[in-house]
């Protein structure tokens, strides 16, 4: 016997589909990387490189919270897009004091912080007092308890850290981060034989989604710094290069990672989570150290500072996809991990050498670096190609 259709009326809340949701809840962290990139950018100190990144390590992990439990917890009603939307507000302001100078703004930060962690443990405390779900069960309320409870003790420690100065104030800051970071990967890769699983095609999508964001940002962020002065030579080729580098580093990525799948629950999950925050970093670092590439052309002399800002955060991003690639069920060809860490090690060859020999030809290494990440992601394609086609045949077989 057929079910009744019930018609909408026009009282009926027609609401979008919840990945569209989720993509306009991504929109506040294109703004938030912007800002966090600038941040340094006025102040390249590793000092400040240290502080900016440990906020944005923050919201990362607010973020990560999030995503699983759009996954997870499945709620989709007013109070819970409300949250959501408070949530996004606040990230902003987080980013925009932290974007003014961590340390003139530490009282803000550790409020805005604190409140911006309630507001996220008023999501895990809904899932916790969630009952008659069919799919509810107590382990899963239980780990919902636990994260309410780790996300309260990280927003007293923000909190305190905006009431004191110096050292104190970093000391705490720190501790309240770690317990978030802890919480978020618990929450991740919790195992639990009656803990409904993560859907791990989500969390890969949402990770890929995030890294496309960092990826535009890291182009915009050179144009925006180009189109500040005059576009001549310099500008043009710093920009196709910095093109040639994201698109390189998208290439490798997404020729790789997402069909490699996401680790099985556990410690091996939680460290392929942190590479994939490392690889988000490194990718805004090689943003910062490119802009630097347009300024400093004006001077024609490359100093050791303005190399690193480039030529290490670009190291990074590939120790960051090996540890990614490595991690992964699939587990990826051992060559692929070995061609990733090379590259790594090249780029710091090249650019130290560059800096010896060819100090006032910025452009050339911002070159070399392209030709390098562009040669290894044709590389990184003809390595994945025996296994895509292996995963064909063996697709193929089964129809």
């Amino acid at each position: 016997m057929s079910q009744p259709t019930t018609r909408p009326t026009m009282f009926t809340v027609m609401s979008p589909p919840l990945p569209w949701f989720e993509l306009f809840y991504d929109l506040v962290f294109v703004a938030t990387i912007m800002i966090f990139s600038n941040a340094f950018s006025h102040e390249p100190t590793w000092e400040n490189a240290g502080r900016v990144a440990g906020v944005f390590a923050a919201v990362w992990f607010v973020w990560l919270l999030t995503v699983v439990s759009f996954s997870q917890f499945e709620h989709d009603d007013r109070r819970h897009r409300g949250l959501i939307l408070l949530q996004m507000f606040l990230v902003t302001l987080v980013a925009v004091a932290a974007g003014d100078g961590v340390t003139d703004h530490t009282l803000w930060i550790g409020i805005l912080a604190a409140v911006l962690t309630i507001v996220t443990a008023l999501i895990y405390l809904r899932a916790a007092l969630q009952e008659g779900d069919p799919a509810d069960t107590p382990v899963r309320r239980q780990v919902a308890q636990r994260a309410v409870l780790a996300m309260l003790v990280t927003s007293a420690l923000f909190a305190i850290s905006g009431f004191v100065s110096g050292a104190a104030s970093v000391t705490i800051a720190c501790a309240g981060l770690a317990v978030l970071v802890v919480t978020a990967l618990t929450v991740v890769s919790v195992r639990h034989p009656d803990f409904p699983g993560l859907d791990r095609a989500h969390l890969s999508e949402r990770l890929g989604a995030f890294t496309i964001i960092v990826c535009g940002e890291s182009f915009v962020k050179v144009a925006i710094t180009a189109a500040d002065g005059t576009l001549d030579g310099i500008d043009v080729w710093v920009m196709a290069f910095e093109f040639a580098l994201v698109f390189s580093v998208w290439w490798a990525y997404f020729d790789d990672i997402p069909q490699a799948g996401v680790p099985e629950a556990g410690a091996r999950r939680s460290a392929w989570v942190g590479f994939h925050l490392l690889l988000h970093l490194a990718l805004a670092g090689v943003a910062v150290g490119a802009s630097k590439y347009i300024v400093a052309a004006t001077d024609q002399q490359l100093s050791v500072k303005q190399l690193m800002m480039l030529a290490l955060p670009l190291a990074i991003v590939y120790l960051a996809l090996a540890g990614v690639g490595w991690l992964s069920p699939r587990r990826s060809s051992a060559w692929l991990t070995v061609l990733r860490v090379t590259t790594a090690a090249l780029i710091g060859l090249v650019a130290v050498s560059w800096w010896l020999t060819h100090p006032t030809r910025a452009e050339g290494l911002m070159g070399a670096l392209a030709a390098i990440a562009f040669i290894a992601a044709t590389a990184s394609s003809q390595i994945m190609l025996p296994t895509r086609e292996h995963e064909h045949h063996h697709h193929g077989g089964h129809h």
